[in-house]
């Protein structure tokens, strides 16, 4: 298990989650073209607009590998696998394809592109460990089962984790990945077959990402209703757009049976299955992320002909209870959605607070003084330019926002520890904590 900051913080954390607090975390998706390059857009859920925070490509992409993104819960970069494609000397039809992953600032829209995984063939269902900010991806050209990586974007290198031929890759461009960073563990969603079936029924493999080993659970619903069982145990159930819990411990899926109703799952970690929410079966797709914060799911079905022309909706819905917060009509569409959960794990994981004060390159020389402060007076000091400060109380709630300044004064804060995060100009972060005695 992790090292979190005190006590008081972990217990802060899940207070954090569970009093589903109004601030949330942002959402980032990629809208892409065929006559320009691909932009990096972030989503507000309650009224679906669309707002242009920087571009994947600084030129038309031939191919963006749909399922296969994440957010850096340290940095807040946002990872996506891509293709490029060379047209070859002799025939300019022809084209050679590289598999490339790029980092987008999602503060300033600067990118950063990593080759580390070539030699694999590109990896596919990309996942960040909260904890520690490293990240995990499997192996897209490993075909008799699934190798999965640990790629070190520092170095652009990466390394076999382990082995796993009793599963299958999934080639779909669903998400069928999560990270559970409490027990370190991805968290990889399957199919097999059952010897009592002659259908494929899902389970969940954990892989920990420290000893190789992995468990597989079976996932079995749980439900008295007749209809509900009947559909499980004889038809082709299909699990994506899996998402990790990480204060419950449990999975968040999506369920779709052929052309039956869409519907928001939960299992925990003995494989039971409850439902949660149930929606029209989309003709055009379906997308989901989870605010770690919030504790809330954000989903979007989609219907039309294609996904170019389609209407749909956007639904905010409690995790814990199932409870449908909110809706809205879009008929905008962005790919690839990702949730920045920087925020709730720079609270529930030392790690993720101290890799970043500690890493040179990123901690700007961030001081505050005095510290303690009795009378809300602090200098603020750094090595490069501070763009924004947010305070935080340890229970996750932000109490005050301002630009860039060398002063902060906080005559109204209360007796007590809060957490000074400094967002700097060239999107790197860093995060202090702060006593104040009165």
């Amino acid at each position: 298990m992790v090292k979190l900051l005190t006590t008081a913080v972990a217990g802060a954390a899940l207070t954090l989650a569970l009093a589903m607090p109004v601030h949330a975390q942002r959402i980032m998706g990629i809208k892409s073209s065929y006559d320009e390059a691909c932009k990096l857009m972030e989503l507000n859920p309650s009224t679906a607009a669309l707002t242009h925070t920087g571009y994947v490509h600084d030129y038309s992409i031939g191919y963006i590998q749909y399922g296969s993104s994440t957010i850096d819960p340290v940095s807040g970069r946002y990872y996506i696998l891509t293709e490029i494609k060379n047209p070859k000397p002799n025939d300019p039809n022809d084209f050679d394809v590289k598999s490339i992953i790029r980092s987008v600032n999602t503060n300033n829209g600067s990118f950063v592109q990593y080759e580390g995984f070539e030699s694999y063939n590109g990896p596919f269902q990309l996942e960040f460990n909260m904890r520690n900010g490293k990240l995990y991806g499997v192996d897209r050209g490993y075909h008799t089962g699934v190798r999965l990586l640990h790629f070190n974007p520092a170095t652009g290198t990466s390394s076999v984790v382990g082995t796993y031929n009793q599963i299958q890759p999934r080639h779909t461009g669903d998400k069928h990945s999560a990270f559970d960073s409490d027990n370190e563990r991805y968290v990889y969603m399957v199919s097999r077959l059952r010897p009592t079936y002659s259908v494929a029924l899902p389970a969940v493999a954990y892989i920990n990402v420290n000893t190789g080993g992995m468990e597989l659970k079976d996932v079995n619903i749980v439900s008295d209703n007749e209809y509900l069982n009947n559909v499980f145990n004889t038809s082709i159930s299909h699990l994506s757009e899996i998402q990790y819990d990480d204060v419950t411990d449990a999975v968040l899926a999506v369920w779709g049976v052929n052309d039956d109703r869409t519907r928001v799952v939960k299992i925990n970690s003995n494989g039971d299955m409850t439902v949660l929410a149930d929606y029209p079966a989309p003709s055009a797709g379906v997308q989901m992320v989870f605010d770690q914060a919030t504790g809330r799911i954000v989903l979007q079905l989609m219907n039309g002909s294609d996904i170019s022309n389609s209407t749909g909706m956007i639904y905010v819905i409690n995790a814990r209870t199932g409870e449908q917060i909110s809706q809205v009509e879009t008929t905008e569409v962005i790919g690839n959605w990702e949730c920045d959960n920087s925020q709730f794990a720079a609270l529930r994981f030392r790690s993720s607070t101290t890799s970043v004060e500690n890493d040179p390159a990123t901690n700007g020389g961030l001081t505050l003084a005095p510290n303690p402060t009795a009378d809300g007076m602090v200098r603020i000091s750094a090595t490069k330019p501070v763009e924004s400060l947010t305070v935080s109380s340890m229970l996750g709630e932000v109490v005050i926002t301002r630009s860039g300044t060398e002063t902060l004064t906080m005559p109204e804060l209360a007796s007590g520890t809060y957490m000074v995060e400094a967002r700097f100009a060239d999107g790197t972060r860093s995060v202090r904590q702060l006593n104040v005695l009165r």
